[in-house]
């Protein structure tokens, strides 16, 4: 869930507070409406973020960053050796950009960019934080994430359970 608005000296401030299956299409609108409005830098706030999607949070690197076919956005290692580096939301899952992640494509931004972090940025959001960092693309301001270092796989179940296993350690950037 992402909200946003306009603060004093033309700054925007984003709030995402995890990255479910709508954070990314929120975020971007978000950002579209806030920079419409003459916003010339963004503050984004991930502190208390759980965490989420990874489809979400590449979804707005993506659009956030520009493209970069050299630098991975995460590097993912799987229990049985396996290795994968994702450069792009459609890298990890093709035809995203025809499902709902258009407006992710080819795009950047190229206002300031500051991040909100804290001890409780976990899992997606420190993804997002890692990312923006290491691409040299945001001032990270907080303290240290909370350094889960996993992705989860879920499986549902008839009865409306979910079951989540640890599938990968994932790694940032650089």
């Amino acid at each position: 869930v992402a909200t946003g608005e306009m603060l004093e000296g033309n700054s925007c401030y984003v709030r995402i507070t995890n990255f479910d299956s709508r954070c990314a299409e929120e975020t971007i609108a978000i950002i579209d409406e806030l920079l419409a409005k003459g916003a010339e830098a963004l503050i984004f706030d991930v502190r208390n973020n759980l965490g989420g999607l990874l489809t979400s949070v590449l979804g707005i690197l993506d659009y956030i960053l520009p493209e970069n076919t050299n630098i991975p956005l995460v590097r993912m290692q799987y229990s049985d050796g396996r290795a994968r580096s994702i450069y792009s939301l459609e890298d990890y899952m093709p035809n995203a950009y025809k499902n709902g992640f258009e407006k992710a494509k080819n795009h950047s931004i190229t206002k300031p960019i500051a991040v909100l972090c804290n001890g409780s940025s976990v899992s997606a959001s420190e993804l997002f934080v890692s990312c923006l960092r290491d691409f040299e693309y945001a001032e990270i301001i907080g303290e240290t994430t909370y350094g889960k270092g996993v992705g989860q796989s879920s499986y549902s179940f008839t009865n409306g359970g979910y079951l989540y296993l640890t599938a990968f350690y994932y790694a940032p950037p650089l």
